[in-house]
């Protein structure tokens, strides 16, 4: 009887996500709305890291087409609405800038993954984490005084 009910369970989530991904492609235009700066270019970056020096930075890197990322996205944004003063974020659309998240995973050594948030302190990747577990990423850990 119990393996039933989980069955049952399963198929229901299941059955719901599927739901959510086919209305959100069909209704959804990929915009989010991201309280920080918007990652495009290789200037940028190049930027973003200069400023690590000054103020930590973070990049969250995000797939639109993937439903994981979206929810991560989302649980992200409302958990850390408006970050804070002393720490700047950047929001990378992998899909829309591919290079520039490869010239990421190059000049930082790090392994491209999406959803994934990056946090860089002094030039240099402090911590990173992907998919559920960016939310074990403190960001208040990195503020300066």
């Amino acid at each position: 009887m119990p393996y039933l009910v989980l069955k049952s369970q399963i198929i229901y989530i299941y059955t719901y996500l599927v739901k959510m991904v086919f209305f959100r492609d069909m209704f959804n235009d990929g915009s989010v709305n991201w309280p920080g700066n918007v990652l495009k270019s290789v200037n940028q970056f190049n930027e973003l890291v200069k400023n690590s020096y000054t103020k930590p930075q973070f990049i969250f890197k995000h797939s639109t087409r993937c439903s994981i990322s979206v929810f991560v996205l989302n649980d992200f944004i409302s958990s850390n609405i408006g970050f804070n003063n002393n720490i700047e974020g950047w929001y990378l659309d992998i899909l829309k800038y591919r290079s520039v998240s490869n010239l990421i995973a190059d000049n930082l050594v790090v392994n491209h993954q999406s959803p994934q948030l990056i946090i860089i302190v002094d030039g240099a990747v402090c911590e990173h984490n992907s998919h559920e577990n960016i939310k074990n990423i403190k960001l208040s850990d990195y503020f300066k005084s």
